[in-house]
């Protein structure tokens, strides 16, 4: 099967341990089946022993092709702005740098629930939310 292209938008501080765990959950139970395009904001707040240079190294770990923001000063709004604007394939995911996927994703799944043109996002959800009807979610 041939890798979808897709942006993945990361928002991130000066906290690489942490990101390590986000990057090798997502990427080995979802992202590996993908060609990523990582699209990263590094926000300069977080551990100081740490540059934004050693964040996007560990993001190269995982993902050769990356278009990286390294502003001088923190916005949490401007990040995702920034990261936002950068977005030019037609599926993208948004990730924070403190989220872990615990469970492996159907990516058939995921694929074919974009093939409802009624379908303008898919939420991976820690538990089920009991606030949407059962004809709007599906287990990935």
């Amino acid at each position: 099967m041939k890798k979808i292209k897709i942006d993945l938008i990361l928002i991130a501080t000066l906290r690489p341990e942490i990101l390590e765990i986000t990057l090798n959950s997502f990427y080995h139970k979802l992202l590996k089946n993908f060609n990523v395009r990582l699209i990263v904001n590094v926000d300069p707040i977080g551990d100081t022993r740490y540059t934004q240079q050693d964040v996007i190294n560990i993001c190269k770990k995982y993902f050769p092709n990356i278009v990286s923001n390294t502003p001088k000063e923190p916005s949490f709004s401007k990040a995702v702005l920034w990261c936002w604007q950068q977005i030019n394939s037609k599926i993208f995911f948004h990730l924070e740098e403190d989220w872990c996927l615990k469970s492996k994703v159907n990516i058939k799944k995921v694929l074919t629930l974009f093939q409802n043109k009624q379908v303008v996002s898919v939420r991976l959800n820690i538990t089920r939310n009991s606030k949407r009807s059962e004809e709007h979610t599906s287990e990935l």
